[in-house]
């Protein structure tokens, strides 16, 4: 892993970790990283060391393949890698409380760009509540709102 100043955008250093990393978002407390398994870990970000682990489970069992990850509003919203889904986990649970379907968009995306694959690309705007998705090799990000 890599860390650079915010506002130059220098390296400062970087170090190892005993995981592959999939998806990381911050809930102002600790780095959530996603692994491609049905784990979230917390890591303080100070030193990258491990506080604690969740398991996420929908009604169908644990939920394997957690991508990238955004925290918005006290939910961790995840891709799950090859899924046309974002879903919607509490931090403190592992529990699925929603997902987004975005089977049409991906239909429309791999329709138009033969090269484009699953989605992979999760972003808010806290200004205006809305998330920004893309997916591999896209060619289009799409803003989306959001009724929260």
């Amino acid at each position: 892993a890599f860390i650079y100043d915010l506002k130059t955008m220098q390296q400062l250093s970087s170090f190892t970790y005993q995981s592959e990393g999939w998806g990381i978002t911050y809930n102002g407390e600790f780095f959530i990283v996603s692994d491609g398994t049905e784990k979230l870990v917390f890591y303080e970000p100070e030193n990258f060391r491990k506080i604690s682990e969740i398991t996420v489970r929908g009604s169908d069992g644990k939920v394997a393949a957690l991508n990238e990850l955004e925290y918005i509003n006290d939910e961790i919203y995840a891709n799950v890698y090859q899924k046309d889904i974002i879903i919607r986990i509490d931090p403190y649970t592992g529990i699925v409380t929603g997902r987004l379907d975005f089977t049409d968009l991906v239909a429309e995306q791999k329709k138009t760009n033969k090269s484009a694959h699953e989605l992979n690309g999760i972003a808010y705007n806290p200004e205006t509540g809305n998330l920004f998705i893309t997916g591999k090799n896209w060619d289009k990000i799409y803003e989306i709102k959001l009724n929260l």
